[in-house]
């Protein structure tokens, strides 16, 4: 038998959202990823990205661990369409998201494995720092390693290249 709801609330903007991913910290604070196209979407003061130009945009949000409270909201992207697919937490609650891009300007870090883009619809793997409150400042923001994604039936692939490799299909 199920237990009582504990929260159910609702979130977006005007236009069209789309979550994929949702992951629980050790606080109990949930972190949501996927892709909108709304310029009204809820960003916190302190976004790695604040502005949203038309372009659909990968997101990620935080909530406090009983829905009430919006802790972050950012958008994640460049010039061109960028979708967060996956969001996972590692043993000191850094937040890491798996996605695709087709933008020219996606944001890396230098010394990653690759800084510019790929070609065609690349993937990227994020990593966003443990601080991230409305009342902290931006938090880190790195790329680690290049990711391949083959989506087949709903379920993903990831395979982790340490150089370049040439695909065919």
């Amino acid at each position: 038998m199920m237990g009582p709801l504990i929260y159910s609330t609702l979130f977006g903007g005007m236009d069209y959202d789309e979550p994929f991913s949702i992951d629980v910290d050790s606080q109990g604070n949930t972190y949501i990823t996927g892709s909108t196209e709304t310029t009204d979407f809820p960003i916190t003061p302190n976004a790695l990205m604040n502005v949203h130009d038309n372009i659909t945009k990968a997101f990620l949000t935080k909530l406090n661990d009983n829905g009430t409270t919006l802790l972050y909201s950012t958008y994640l992207g460049g010039d061109e369409s960028t979708i967060g697919l996956s969001i996972t937490m590692d043993t000191k609650d850094n937040i890491y998201i798996l996605g695709a891009t087709i933008a020219s300007d996606f944001p890396t870090t230098q010394g990653t494995l690759y800084e510019s883009p790929i070609g065609g619809v690349d993937m990227f793997i994020s990593k966003i720092g443990t601080k991230i409150t409305q009342k902290e400042g931006i938090p880190g923001f790195i790329i680690p390693h290049l990711i391949l994604i083959s989506l087949v039936s709903f379920v993903a692939f990831v395979l982790y290249f340490k150089k370049k490799i040439n695909i065919y299909s």
